[in-house]
């Protein structure tokens, strides 16, 4: 049964990765607000890829997943070399936002706009959810005092919760205002692939 329900997730979690990209060009009715939120994803992307550079690491081609992009590195990190890297991607965009925000006086309405997206961004990766970078810093300083076991144990409770409360939250707030659903599709994913690792675990665990 469980061998089962994995299955049908991996298949979901394929599918959900097109409906991903389909639903963040379908969820703004202004095409450049879609540009823009494509553009702040980029530069998250490169803070963490300027912070593998200043450890002397190597990042590998994005890869999609049901919620996003996921930068490989190539090499093992430490655990707090795991948190820097991690904390670059929000800390690339809460700078943009910043210079947005002094830039505001020019009197253009990019700025405003650009920089409450990239706050967005940047207060979403920073959410303790798996795949996210919160998740990974948690886990990370988690590790510095417990061992690697717990704290992924942790980890993986506190996300597989919270995605399921900002799933329901996301549905009902969808369901009020008429509109979101290019948010409810991201924590919806969330919980999938949260679920599919949890039972995953489970099986690894009762497996000889």
């Amino acid at each position: 049964m469980r061998h089962t329900v994995l299955c049908l997730l991996s298949r979901a979690e394929r599918l959900l990765m097109t409906l991903f990209w389909l639903l963040l060009l379908l969820a703004f009715n202004a095409p450049p607000l879609a540009m823009l939120t494509l553009l702040c994803a980029l530069l998250h992307e490169l803070g963490h890829i300027t912070a593998a550079a200043l450890l002397g690491r190597r990042t590998g081609a994005p890869m999609e997943r049901p919620n996003g992009l996921l930068l490989p590195l190539q090499g093992s990190l430490s655990y707090a070399e795991e948190c820097f890297v991690a904390a670059m991607g929000p800390i690339a965009n809460l700078l943009v936002a910043l210079l947005c925000l002094l830039a505001r006086p020019l009197g253009h309405s990019f700025f405003s706009t650009f920089a409450i997206l990239s706050l967005f961004t940047a207060v979403a990766n920073l959410l303790p959810v798996g795949g996210y970078d919160g998740e990974r810093m948690l886990r990370s300083l988690l590790s510095l005092r417990l061992d690697a076991v717990r704290a992924h144990a942790v980890c993986a409770a506190l996300s597989l919760g919270l995605s399921a409360v900002l799933t329901l939250v996301s549905l009902y707030g969808m369901l009020r205002v008429g509109g979101g659903y290019w948010i409810f599709g991201v924590f919806f994913a969330t919980l999938l692939v949260e679920i599919k690792r949890s039972l995953a675990h489970a099986k690894k665990a009762q497996d000889p």
